[in-house]
């Protein structure tokens, strides 16, 4: 699929779309400043020029877009207002402060777009005391799903294919994080919040974990072919927007964390699930571990990770690591991890000894956290 005609289907999503429209008349005054992070085709940029905003600085990376919304603001008679910028919101500083901060970088999950960290850093950078951000929070949400459509995508590796044996792949298949669209009808047990991020308090260094416990009782016999996941947003207070299986649609789908093999229930069953999400400002790292208690029956339990293998082998004993910018930093920060020094304090560190290379906090910070995450 072209960006383009990925745009359009963002474009074509009316929830969303009305959702945004009404969080940003709400939140953004006459006169107003505003940064829209991630603008793409310029569509909430759009929205903040109709509100009344003073300014507008779109930010976007790929130029292509930028060009493309720019011509739509010259049509709309919006390019006296909107500003746009080809770039990562944390390689730029802008000319003034911003009353308003709104982004859509939601992933099907929420995180994989990596809000949390473009949001503390353009929050602590730009954002004028008492200003606001859209979103205000996010909650993820989580059930156990018989999915016959997850299930098909991890038997696809369960056997031969031109007389290859691809079963290899079947772990694979079901570390990876997948999309799929699921229905009510899908769920084995109630919703459960997983953990609720306020995104309009964010402060450098964002949370690089989250990590929580689960439990569920199955309401109805089936097979658990894995974890659903969807998100409910809090655009500014009173505008809400949800993709929780069977709510209006939108062009998201449901993050689904599979099963290898699925596991065959009861209703009154328990499954307990240890959740995890390690969020580095460029990749999301996923873990779901669990037990299926069944009265009368073998527990069952699994055990999965979005560390994929060939993750694993750059430590085998002949692997030759490169020297990349990361080990740089590690060996920059190591010599100050004595347990009296912070990570943004380190993260400045970094800076100093790399300035072309962090161009803003956020980005440092990021870095500091992988190298604590692979020391500790």
């Amino acid at each position: 699929m072209s960006l383009l005609a990925a745009h359009a289907i963002m474009l074509a999503d009316g929830v969303r779309g009305s959702a945004y429209r009404d969080a940003i008349h709400a939140a953004v005054r006459p006169g107003d400043v505003v940064v829209d992070l991630g603008t793409g085709t310029g569509l909430l940029a759009f929205f903040a020029c109709q509100a009344g905003a003073r300014r507008v600085f779109a930010i976007e990376r790929d130029a292509s877009l930028v060009g493309l919304a720019g011509a739509v603001a010259r049509a709309n008679g919006c390019a006296d207002v909107i500003t746009f910028v080809a770039a990562t919101s944390a390689a730029i500083e802008l000319p003034e402060p911003a009353d308003v901060i709104v982004t859509e970088t939601l992933g099907h999950f929420a995180l994989e777009e990596q809000i949390v960290h473009a949001l503390a850093d353009a929050r602590a950078r730009w954002l004028k005391p008492g200003g606001r951000i859209i979103p205000a929070d996010v909650t993820l949400v989580v059930a156990p799903v018989d999915s016959a459509e997850s299930a098909r995508r991890i038997a696809f590796w369960g056997g031969e294919r031109f007389g290859i044996d691809f079963r290899a792949a079947r772990r694979w298949a079901a570390d990876a994080f997948d999309a799929i669209c699921v229905t009510p009808d899908d769920l084995l047990a109630s919703p459960q919040p997983f953990v609720s991020v306020r995104l309009d308090t964010l402060r450098l260094p964002p949370p690089a974990c989250w990590a929580g416990e689960l439990a569920f009782e199955m309401r109805r016999p089936g097979h658990l072919s894995g974890l659903a996941g969807w998100f409910e947003a809090t655009l500014v207070p009173g505008v809400q927007l949800t993709t929780a299986p069977g709510a209006p649609g939108t062009h998201w789908k449901h993050a689904v964390f599979a099963l290898e093999t699925p596991i065959g229930v009861e209703a009154g069953d328990r499954l307990t699930v240890a959740l995890g999400a390690l969020v580095d400002g460029r990749s999301v790292v996923w873990s779901w571990r669990g037990e299926v208690e069944r009265p009368r029956r073998a527990r069952v339990a699994f055990d999965h990770s979005t560390i994929d293998e060939v993750t694993a082998g750059r430590a085998s004993q002949t692997a030759v690591p490169a020297a990349t910018p990361l080990f740089e930093a590690a060996a920059a920060a190591a010599p100050h991890l004595d347990g009296t020094t912070t990570v943004g304090e380190l993260a400045e560190r970094l800076r100093l000894r790399f300035p072309d290379r962090y161009p803003s906090l956020a980005r440092a910070v990021a870095d500091v956290a992988l190298v604590v995450r692979a020391l500790a």
